[in-house]
């Protein structure tokens, strides 16, 4: 698991699991964080995007603990932020003894090809980036004010890589699997 690691490690917009030197982790599951703002699309746009391109994708745990039916009652009023947003980012690749060294290589082609597909579908904007739809639609809005103001009309930028200034997450490299 380490060369896919270090492999999906250079892909934008993709965090890959730490394990803290002197630890080993089973990796039952190979679960990745997306910077969902680099890429302008939801998790599940991004999962369903990977399983039409022959990569079983998903989303092992979409509601967080504290959310789940059975612990409602339990959990009242209790706020875990950090969780509810790694709950919206987290998507699990396959991972197994069967998959050879070319089908690890597959995935890891096939999330880049699919990073690089919701990457050219975001504009830069200095507020942060949007997809082609809401930028339209902010650019509709702007091309009438600036006719009723006699001004130039909205252009509408394209570019592969997306203004940032940073992800509310970029941090997270730092999660530490637990070890015995």
């Amino acid at each position: 698991m380490r060369a896919l690691t270090e492999a999906l490690g250079r892909v934008e917009g993709i965090i890959t699991p730490y394990v803290k030197p002197g630890c080993r982790h089973v990796f039952h599951q190979y679960t990745i964080m997306l910077e969902l703002e680099a890429f302008g699309c939801t998790k599940d746009e991004f999962v369903e995007t990977l399983r039409a391109e022959n990569i079983d994708a998903r989303s092992y745990y979409p509601i967080p603990m504290h959310q789940q039916p059975v612990y409602l009652e339990l959990a009242k009023g209790i706020k875990l932020p950090v969780t509810e947003e790694a709950a919206k980012r987290v998507v699990s690749l396959p991972v197994h003894p069967a998959l050879s060294c070319e089908d690890l290589e597959f995935v890891v082609r096939t999330v880049e090809k699919v990073v690089n597909y919701f990457l050219k579908e975001v504009i830069p904007t200095p507020d942060g980036p949007y997809s082609p739809t809401t930028w339209t639609i902010m650019c509709l809005v702007l091309a009438c004010v600036s006719a009723s103001m006699k001004t130039k009309d909205c252009q509408v930028p394209r570019a592969r890589r997306p203004f940032t200034t940073g992800s509310v997450l970029s941090g997270a490299r730092n999660m530490d699997i637990m070890c015995e």
